[in-house]
């Protein structure tokens, strides 16, 4: 049986700033966002901040992401039975150039037909699917805490032994010199089986299951993919902090090796004018500063 189409709004506003079309909630975000100094676009710690007005400034958010829940597909209509086996997500596999935070504002639990008892068992088979232990989820379910959305992330060591085990997993699709890339064309689930196909080689990711209120942290560079198990909103932004950048722009190099018509082979964060202006200002309030200070110290001449 196929699984049924999962709508979601992606990327919204898609081409306005969000702090023009809604400013009370850019206001309200702003005082709610972690780590302001990092996350928020005029963050000291963000490069970001340092790039003149002048230039086609990259959009780096806030946007908001609202996607339907896959828990009530998780449930037969005809016989109320779980669907063991999730073989696509609300997002698919793959790698942000710069940082992000991702912040969970709402989650709906839909009300229909279904018994708790039934909506418990889904979610059980769902959360198993997704690699959490049978301790785990009678904690979490005990807690009374409503899920948002499933997040599985790997750490940045193993992105390129990811990918290439992805690749030889579809030799045929990822054939040399295609310009296809199991990470880049962001087309792949990483399910239960390749989890564990991953796992045999070594490699592990880490789930986070985020509930209305929770920020997940993404670093650069590293492979992640969100799994919705309850309608959500949620609102996210990328940053470029210091500790973005080498692997940042490795990644960049990465697209550049796409093919021509590749829909993410353009270099949208202009990583490398963002790191001359950032310079330029620290080269300049070195330089500034104690010349600043020597003449605020001289005595007038009379």
């Amino acid at each position: 049986m196929e699984d049924p189409p999962i709508y979601k709004l992606k990327d919204w506003p898609t081409t306005d700033d969000i702090c023009r079309k809604m400013p009370l909630h850019f206001k309200a975000f702003k005082e709610f966002l972690p780590c302001h100094e990092i996350c928020h676009r005029d963050g000291a710690l963000n490069l970001a901040k340092y790039l003149p007005k002048y230039f086609c400034i990259p959009d780096l958010g806030p946007k908001m992401y609202i996607a339907y829940g896959w828990l009530e597909e998780f449930i037969d209509k005809n016989k109320h039975e779980v669907f063991l086996k999730m073989k696509q997500g609300s997002t698919d596999c793959h790698i942000d150039i710069s940082g992000a935070i991702n912040v969970m504002t709402n989650v709906v639990e839909p009300v229909n037909s279904f018994s708790k008892r039934q909506r418990r068992e889904a979610l059980r088979n769902l959360l198993v699917e997704g690699g959490l232990s049978d301790e785990e989820i009678d904690n979490f379910i005990e807690s009374g805490r409503k899920p948002g959305a499933l997040w599985h992330i790997w750490p940045v060591r193993d992105t390129e032994k990811i990918r290439k085990l992805l690749h030889k997993r579809d030799e045929e699709q990822y054939k040399k010199g295609s310009g296809n890339d199991a990470i880049h064309d962001q087309d792949t689930y990483i399910t239960s089986e390749i989890r564990e196909m991953l796992e045999k080689h070594g490699v592990k990711g880490k789930y986070i299951l985020q509930c209305e209120g929770d920020a997940v942290f993404i670093p650069s560079g590293a492979i992640h993919q969100v799994l919705n198990i309850n309608s959500c909103i949620k609102i996210a932004c990328d940053f470029i902090s210091p500790q973005c950048v080498r692997r940042s722009l490795l990644t960049t190099e990465e697209l550049r090796h796409l093919s021509t018509s590749h829909q993410n082979r353009e270099d949208k964060l202009q990583l490398k004018a963002h790191l001359f202006h950032t310079a330029k200002e620290i080269l300049s309030s070195l330089l500034w500063e104690p010349i600043f200070k020597q003449k605020l110290h001289q005595k007038p001449v009379i």
